[in-house]
């Protein structure tokens, strides 16, 4: 419940951008992540979850890139 509320309170605040959605999300992966049952488990998957907004777009578009066939067509 804890989690709904703070995703509703990011998305308020950010006016409903993806970098509100993305954070909003990213508080409820982190309760998922203190649910894991190891320490090293944990520690891993909050690394991977607490990347910022900017972190995330990079290696998003990167990914992108990299699917793209040669000589840039779509």
């Amino acid at each position: 419940m804890k989690w709904i509320l703070m995703t509703f309170s990011a998305l308020i605040v950010s006016g409903c951008s993806a970098a509100g959605w993305y954070y909003g999300a990213q508080d409820e992966r982190l309760e998922q992540c203190q649910r894991l049952p190891s320490e090293m488990q944990r520690m891993e998957c909050e690394r991977e979850v607490t990347k910022t907004f900017a972190e995330y777009t990079r290696e998003r578009e990167q990914a992108l890139d990299e699917k793209k066939p040669p000589g840039g067509g779509s």
